[in-house]
């Protein structure tokens, strides 16, 4: 990769990270008083919080150990909401969104100056449980995720040429040196800014933030991934060289012997499952209920048995588990390792999981080979059968030259319509001509003119024939003789 693309990918991630900060002031990222509401701020002393939770192996803190602020709202009730929200957030969306805030810094706007901004500094990701129902019976937990530098406050203070330390420097920095380096950062182009030292507890629970902490911990890992890279540059692989997307009518022709789908599928869901296991990217939108859950599954079947692997994101767990619940339904869960924050905060509960995955996948790779020829030949058999059926029901027969379905179509169009019926014999049918078949269906539509009269709506067909009331039967009859002894 050239110097010019590296820099471009640099340049891409970049404009992502900014399209998710957004412009808005509104973000709490920016202006923590934003959160006013689900703030708790904290009497410890800042120093002593950064020292503690930034050890290698930090402990819990009682909430009353950080002395809670009292303000208007009662902080009791204000933590029990935090701790609520930060756990409904991590069960929907997988990533946490509860933060001890370690310092502010006061900005203000280039274009407005009285326009003051409040941004959080350091954010430590944190967990609360209710030990009681006494007051401040809550404790804080530390949680195994990235201490971060406020990512966008890095971001916003780019535009003024200031670059904060980043969050590696927290491991390696004491209290006092870190911030000397935030403060020094700022001064050095803005020496009206303050750097404050003050403590809360919030959320943060949009899930931008997330998405924006990721590209900021992982710009090495995106900046060198080839698909990524080809996003970033915005061309296609030279290496690709897919067959075409397969189409419905070529869907039979595929050997059942080669296809693991565990759910029902229709032909448009056999097209987008065809397509990935032929190695194409695709997007596939459709309203609920058109099958994209149980599509997901086949995909994923179909890829397990390639031998891949196979990764399932979705912004909400409520998602992964229909996936994982139907692969259960098909015993098909020891293929399945859960990767959600929820499973994954302990190190130790991860490891277990995938050891007793491994234990369960080995003991199936012993199980007894089938024999496929003899499973699937009955599937073969009846899959010709009907597809026989249908083409047999859409050929065109002479002399007529129209199919079986065509004329089962013309003749329910006539009931629907309520065409009276007239039973009359034609002999040798089947050795009409097409020309012979024309006259007869002229002579039909012609008999066609005597309807009324079948219904007893009219008494005469023509203002000019001699047919009358009582003449009108012997008349039919004449006429009838008259033009089918042609077909006798």
């Amino acid at each position: 990769m050239s110097i010019s693309e590296s820099q471009s990918i640099q340049d891409k991630i970049n404009i992502w990270k900014k399209k998710l900060v957004g412009e808005s002031n509104k973000n709490p990222l920016v202006d923590l008083r934003q959160n006013q509401k689900r703030l708790v701020p904290l009497l410890r002393d800042s120093s002593f919080l950064y020292s503690h939770f930034t050890e290698d192996e930090p402990e819990s803190l009682l909430i009353s150990e950080l002395e809670p602020k009292q303000t208007d709202d009662d902080p009791i009730k204000v933590l029990d909401e935090l701790r609520k929200e930060a756990k409904s957030t991590i069960e929907e969306k997988g990533f946490n969104s509860l933060f001890l805030v370690i310092n502010t810094l006061t900005w203000f706007n280039a274009e407005n100056p009285h326009e003051k901004y409040v941004s959080p500094i350091l954010l430590v990701p944190v967990r609360l449980e209710k030990t009681g129902r006494k007051s401040l019976e809550f404790t804080l937990h530390p949680i195994d995720d990235d201490i971060a530098v406020n990512f966008t406050l890095v971001n916003r203070l780019r535009d003024f040429d200031i670059t904060l330390p980043n969050s590696d420097r927290v491991k390696e920095l004491s209290y006092e040196d870190f911030f000397n380096e935030v403060r020094c950062a700022v001064a050095a182009k803005q020496p009206e800014w303050e750097v404050k030292k003050i403590a809360h507890i919030t959320l943060f629970p949009d899930a931008k933030a997330a998405m924006i902490q990721d590209l900021e911990q992982n710009h090495e890992k995106i900046a060198n991934h080839p698909i990524l890279q080809e996003l970033a540059l915005e061309k296609t692989s030279e290496n690709v060289n897919n067959p075409p997307i397969p189409q419905e009518k070529g869907l039979d022709q595929i050997d059942p012997s080669l296809i693991y789908q565990i759910r029902d599928a229709d032909s448009s869901q056999q097209v987008v499952i065809e397509a990935v296991k032929a190695g194409f990217s695709c997007v596939v939108q459709g309203p609920p209920g058109t099958g994209k859950s149980q599509t997901i599954v086949n995909i994923i079947t179909e890829l397990i048995g390639q031998n891949k692997k196979v990764l399932v994101v979705a912004e909400k767990q409520t998602a992964l588990e229909v996936v994982f619940d139907r692969l259960q339904k098909s015993q098909l869960e020891d293929v399945c390792l859960n990767l959600h924050h929820e499973v994954t905060k302990k190190a130790k509960d991860f490891f277990n999981q995938l050891e007793q995955t491994f234990t369960q996948l080995s003991e199936r790779n012993e199980a007894q080979q089938l024999d496929w020829n003899t499973l699937f030949k009955p599937l073969r058999d009846y899959r010709k059968f009907l597809n026989d059926h249908v083409k047999g029901l859409h050929k065109k027969e002479q002399p007529l030259n129209k199919s079986a379905f065509n004329l089962y179509g013309e003749i329910l169009r006539l009931e629907r319509e309520d065409i009276p019926q007239l039973e009359f014999n034609l002999s040798n049918l089947q050795d009409f001509s097409e020309t012979t078949l024309l006259e007869a269906k002229t002579l039909l539509e012609e008999l066609n003119q005597f309807e009324p009269i079948f219904r007893g709506r009219q008494k005469t067909i023509w203002s000019s024939s001699p047919l009358q009331s009582e003449s009108w039967s012997s008349d039919i009859d004449k006429y009838l003789r008259r033009n089918i002894y042609l077909y006798q």
